[in-house]
């Protein structure tokens, strides 16, 4: 009996624990499931701090879609928003400064002083030709000035031995031949340094007159009896 007994609580309690098994299987798997839909139900949801447009919660990876949609990165977004707000970016700045230069004095310098080293050479060839003009005429003042008799009497004294006493020629040319054509100037430097006034060399027979030898008016009043014949 009392074996009996045994076997029916020992079989009693088998099907206790077999039926409270399952029962504490499907509470487990009811609370995985419960926490599993929480969690993709809140992964879904916006947060507090996302922005809301038109009542709608807009999130971050949104906004960033938006704005790559419309050419404007989250980083180019600050410099549009703030071109329109009257800020200029670092390329407009340069544009605007290169466009400044344009006609700058401080780009002009340069051809300003080309300008001025023109005017200068314009003015120092205008002084030369000045001077090259007044020489002529102080020469030719001179030669107007000479003593033709006075230069009679210097030129058969010096040169008469080799071009005649009356400048006809003899061991050198006559006077008529080229002398008597020459100006005051070109007949100075035949005399001075021995060749004709398109600078031919003369003879070494034709003496080089040094200032003591002939003055300048010596050489003035020569010209003029030259001159005459």
């Amino acid at each position: 009996m009392r074996a009996i007994l045994w076997h029916m609580t020992t079989l009693k309690a088998r099907m206790t624990q077999g039926n409270v098994m399952p029962w504490l299987t499907g509470i487990l798997l009811g609370l995985v499931l419960g926490v599993a839909l929480l969690i993709v139900t809140n992964a879904g949801a916006p947060k507090a701090n996302d922005p809301v447009a038109e009542g709608v919660a807009v999130t971050t990876d949104a906004s960033a879609n938006e704005a790559a949609q419309k050419g404007n990165t989250p980083a180019t977004a600050g410099v549009s928003q703030g071109s329109q707000g009257g800020v200029s970016d670092s390329s407009t700045n340069g544009s605007q400064e290169t466009a400044a230069t344009v006609g700058d004095p401080a780009t002009t310098t340069g051809g300003e002083g080309e300008q001025e080293q023109g005017a200068v050479a314009a003015a120092a060839s205008a002084s030369a030709s000045t001077a090259s003009e007044a020489s002529s005429a102080a020469a030719d003042s001179t030669a107007a000035a000479g003593d033709a008799a006075a230069g009679q009497t210097l030129f058969a004294g010096t040169c008469g031995g080799c071009h005649g006493a009356q400048g006809q020629g003899a061991l050198g040319p006559a006077m008529t031949a080229n002398a008597n054509t020459w100006d005051l100037a070109g007949f100075t430097q035949a005399l001075r340094e021995g060749k004709t006034p398109d600078g031919r060399e003369l003879a070494p027979t034709m003496p080089r007159f040094s200032e003591g030898q002939l003055k300048e008016q010596d050489i003035a009043n020569i010209h003029a009896w030259v001159k005459s014949l």
